[in-house]
């Protein structure tokens, strides 16, 4: 509910407690970010490959986009106020609108091919644990900076991320001149 704070607050449970039997590990883990990431210690190149697969996943739901703004005959897409929960915000997407919803989804495409091309050999528990306890943010920056983004090693995932990053611009600026176009607001 919203307002819900993350501690208990008097005879209020806060999500802390709310979510604590729902979690697959104890809950003192969601002490510090620390304690968190201790443990996790997979490469990060385990992670770019799982993204690889949602960016998959988002291409699709581009060319689903894609259908609809090509079609003719497609004029919006009613999303009721009951889907959000709110009588007030109730909204009809237009081509010009999901143009934009297009752009965003390449943008996170591409961000994630950009990200999976480079060698990613920093784990969780060696970025967000700090040995010595002290300065976890300068620990953090200390240790990743001279590992991010310093060897390509999957050259063809570059290509995507610029094909996916132009693909982002044409459909913003596709957005803009459908926009402009339309007859109706």
């Amino acid at each position: 509910s919203q307002g819900v704070r993350w501690e208990d607050d008097g005879d209020f449970q806060g999500v802390r407690s709310i979510v604590s039997d729902q979690l697959p590990w104890r809950v003192e883990r969601l002490d510090s970010l620390a304690t968190f990431a201790q443990g996790l210690t997979s490469p990060g190149d385990a992670l770019m490959t799982s993204l690889l697969e949602v960016a998959e996943d988002i291409r699709q739901i581009e060319r689903d986009l894609e259908v609809a703004i090509d079609d003719p005959k497609f004029e919006f897409l009613y999303l009721p106020a009951d889907v959000f929960h709110a009588d007030s915000l109730a909204m009809a997407l237009g081509k010009s609108e999901l143009s934009v919803l297009h752009a965003g989804l390449s943008f996170m495409r591409g961000g994630i091919y950009f990200a999976a091309a480079y060698q990613n050999s920093w784990t969780l528990d060696g970025l967000l644990v700090s040995p010595d306890g002290r300065d976890p943010e300068a620990h953090f920056h200390n240790t990743l900076d001279p590992l991010l983004a310093r060897e390509v090693t999957r050259q063809n995932n570059l290509r995507e991320a610029r094909s996916a990053f132009l693909s982002g611009f044409f459909y913003l600026q596709n957005a803009i001149t459908i926009g402009v176009e339309q007859e109706q607001t």
